[in-house]
This record gives structure tokens, sequence and C-alpha cells, in this order.
């Protein structure tokens, strides 16, 4: 079978010492998947029954592994099921997929996205590599296959759907920090969550109280449980939380892992002391504390309740600190990752861009002339075959000005679908040809565009005039990286200034 185009197959695995945060991040690329009107299965070994549960409510299909550890029986299974799903990307996240897995996987024929943390394997042969984390840099990926495109950075951390209606909520500090969220990851073997409730109680802050959320493989309820009982501090303790925003956002300081919750942190602009749970995390969470988004109290054995105690007494008091970590921590992620990394695939099979030429002189005019295009622009006339000419001439003899025409894949032949340009001062516009509308194409093709422009313009800011009520424009920039820097004006008309600057893409 062929693939649609459709169909995504992860392959991630979870349990009590791996934790959960290798599926619960794919759950999140599965559900920006699903907005492009595709359908994600997830093929794992060893799921936990909340962790099954709460796949298949997000309308993820399920498939246990029979074979795990990443060996070439585990791949061959990966390989058969991706055949028969029809699946247009593999998606392989874990430390127990090496080199030989990738390249079974590309062998095969498939597209393979690799999420990676640290870059444990000895050689990449994935299509794409995406390394989240704030410490991700090339030199971890210098032995990989020449078409091999990284992903890099936490403009590429991906948020999971319950926290999307809240990326352009902003928190207001409290002149006092009194209410602490305690997350310390889906499983928590150590027990750390133990020693947190007891730095709860050397607080002593007047009217402080907790909310202790942990994971379904958690093995230490009963534990836990005895200890909330006993704490001098009122301490709700929950299970399997589904609703983290809102928990996130009655919180005012956070204690959590080291894992993949700092990106919902960093988005939520919730300041928290983390604790370094497994060795994968020692490296993100140091550059974390470095970048001044959270306090890093090292690893879990080292961790002396008292002394988190003075450090949360601290950061409680301490509102200036509070409020600098909250906009450092937006700043990093605003929770459009997984979109940004759903698109790249995308663009990497679907999409294409060229220059454009006098040859697209025709169509370039009907796209110029859709009804919706003229109602979006600052200047709504229509535009005459005379004055078009004359614009598409100057247009393309100008060094400072890039204009592109964007192409689809319909079905094994590749289709006209817009036009982005480019102007000398960074000025970017967008339009998608009516009949490419309303199939998902549109960040694709602003992304394949802008890493082409970066080619020959690396250094220039781009920016975005937005008309006030062109919500699909400001989605669309929003999701692109660009950043609102507030009102402006073109042609006497009000509109929105969005900037996407060099140093957001590195």
């Amino acid at each position: 079978m062929q693939p649609h185009g459709k169909a995504l197959l992860i392959r991630a695995d979870a349990g009590v010492r791996i934790g959960s945060g290798h599926v619960m991040r794919c759950l999140a690329l599965g559900q920006a998947w699903q907005e492009t009107a595709g359908h994600a299965t997830i093929l794992s070994c060893d799921l936990a029954p909340a962790l099954r549960r709460r796949l298949a409510e997000q309308g993820m299909d399920i498939v246990d592994a029979d074979s795990g550890g990443g060996g070439m029986d585990d791949a061959r299974a990966a390989i058969a099921l991706a055949e028969r799903l029809g699946a247009a990307w593999v998606v392989v996240d874990g430390y127990h997929f090496g080199a030989d897995y990738q390249k079974a996987i590309k062998d095969a024929g498939l597209r393979l996205l690799f999420i990676d943390d640290n870059g444990h394997a000895d050689h990449y042969f994935a299509d794409l590599v995406l390394n989240q984390n704030i410490h991700a840099h090339e030199g971890l990926y210098a032995d990989r296959d020449p078409d091999t495109q990284l992903l890099l950075g936490t403009r590429y951390a991906m948020i999971r759907r319950e926290f999307w209606p809240w990326r352009r909520w902003r928190r207001q500090a409290a002149p006092t920090a009194r209410k602490v969220l305690v997350t310390l990851g889906g499983s928590d073997p150590d027990n750390v969550t133990l020693k947190v409730i007891e730095a709860l109680g050397h607080w002593g802050a007047a009217k402080a109280e907790a909310i202790v959320v942990v994971g379904g493989g958690n093995p230490h309820w009963d534990s836990i449980s005895a200890a909330v009982d006993r704490s001098p501090i009122p301490i709700r303790l929950l299970r399997d939380v589904s609703d983290m925003p809102n928990l996130m956002v009655w919180a005012e300081t956070a204690v959590a892992g080291g894992g993949s919750t700092n990106w919902e942190l960093a988005l939520m602009e919730l300041p928290a002391i983390v604790v370094v749970l497994a060795d994968n995390q020692a490296a993100n969470c140091r550059q974390l504390a470095r970048a001044g988004v959270v306090i890093n109290l090292g690893w879990h054995a080292d961790l002396a309740p008292r002394a988190l105690a003075g450090k949360l007494r601290d950061l409680a008091g301490d509102v200036t600190r509070r409020s600098e970590m909250s906009a450092r921590g937006r700043n990093l992620v605003d929770g459009y990752g997984g979109q940004r990394v759903a698109a790249e695939m995308r663009a990497k099979t679907s999409v294409r861009v060229r220059p454009a030429t006098t040859d697209d002189a025709r169509i370039l005019f009907d796209w110029c002339n859709d009804p919706l295009v003229r109602g979006m622009s600052f200047n709504s006339k229509d535009i005459q075959w005379p004055e078009h000419l004359a614009w598409l001439a100057k247009t393309l003899g100008s060094a400072g000005v890039q204009l592109l025409i964007a192409e689809a894949d319909d079905g094994g032949c590749w289709a006209p679908a817009g036009q982005v340009r480019f102007d000398a001062d960074g000025a970017v516009s967008i339009s998608l040809a009516a009949a490419q509308r309303g199939k998902e194409l549109a960040l694709p093709v602003l992304l394949s565009a802008i890493r082409r422009h970066r080619l020959y313009w690396p250094d220039t800011p781009l920016t975005a005039y937005i008309k006030p009520d062109n919500a699909a424009s400001l989605a669309l920039f929003a999701a692109g990286g660009f950043r609102d820097a507030g009102p402006a004006e073109v042609r006497g008309q009000p509109c929105l200034r969005f900037i996407l600057a060099p140093a957001d893409l590195e």
C-alpha cells in the first residue's frame, strides 16, 4: 500500500523507569497531526492502563508491540504496521532506538521523524531529527545523512491540545506566592515526591497550600497519600490529571521534574524549581537555569527537603524574580511547536517552493485579484493587467525582493498552491490559491518559503502586517513563530505587526 499522506505511525514506549515523557510528547505531535485531517497510531510496549485510556480518548489507535528494545525484530514490526496503515511518516522516540533502527525504517522506503534529546545514536538516517530542548545544537548530529534536516530548540517544543487555548494568556505575579503545584513526572520511581511533600512541611508560609499531581505509573501512591495526610499545610493529591493548564493557572510557583513538563510550565509562565530525575534531563535543566527560566536543584538523590523549603521561601517572596522567570519562559515556548513539526513533515513531502518567473504572470494575476485576497489587502481595488505586468517586472528585477511560487503534491503531480513574497525590508506576505485552501497547506508553505529566504538573507528580520480582522493570517504567523509586536499602520489603515527575528530561528 502506498502512503496516502494521512496516517502517522508513532513508535514510543513508557514505563516506571522510562517514564511517560516520550509517549506524552508524541501525543502532542499526534494531536497536531490530527489537526491536518490525519490519523495517528501508536505502537508501544507495556502502556499503563491510565496512559492507554488517555491516548484512546484523544483519538489515537494503540497497537501493542510484541518485541521491545529497539532491535531488528522491533523495527520489522514497525515497518510492517506502517506499510499496512499506508503511513506517510513513522515517528520514533526513545533512547533504545539507534542508528540501525533508523536505517531499517529508511531502507523500507518510509519517511522517518526521529525524536532525540542528546545525540545518542551513532548516525542519523532520518528525514527529520527533532530535538526540542534548549541545549540542542547542530554539533550533536554531525554524523547524519546529507538530506537529514534538523529541527532544533524550544521553537519545536510540542505542547498538548489542552494547552492550546492558553497560548495568549498572560500571568499576573502575586506579591507573595502561596500556591504550589508539585509534579514529578508520570512515574517517579525514586519517590522524589515524598521529599517534596516533606519540604512543604518545612516551608512555613502563612496560608500556604499545594496540589500534588502523580501520574498513573507512580508505584508509591500509599506512601505519598500518607505523607499528604500528615502535612501541616493543606495539600490536594491528584492522580491521572488531564487538565494541567487550570492547575498551572491556579498555582503561583511549582516544583517539577526536569522533563517535558518544563515546556508546559514555560508556556503557562509558572516559575518553577526543578529537580533532575534522570541523567538525560541534566543538560536541559542546567541550560534552563542559565536562561533564568527555572531554579535548578540538581540531582534528586542530593535533594535536601529543608534546602528545597528555603528555595521555595525565597522564590515565594521575590515577585520581581518570578515575573522575570515567567517572561523568559513564555519567550522560549509559545505553544505552537507541535504544529510546526507537523507542518515541517508535510513540507518535506508535499510542498516545494521556487522563484517566480514571467511565465507565472497569469496565475499571479488571478491570485492577486481573488476576492478574499483583495479584501485582506491594504489596497482592496482590483489590479489591472498592465499594472500587474509592470509590478511583476519590477519585482523580478529587484535584487532585494524574493517572490516565490509554492507548489503542492496533488496525487503525484505538482500543482500551483500560492505565493510568498519577501520585500527588501523583510516584509512578508502570503496567499494561497482558492483551490488549495482548507488543506492545511498555509503553514508548510510559509515555513518552506522562510527556509529558502534564509539561504540568501539569513540576518534579515521578517515582518508581517496583518489586518486585525484577518484571523486566519494572525493564527498562521503566530504558528510560524512570529511575535506580536503591537499595532501599526499601513496606507492609513490600522493593522497588527508580527516580527520574526533571525535569533528566533536559531
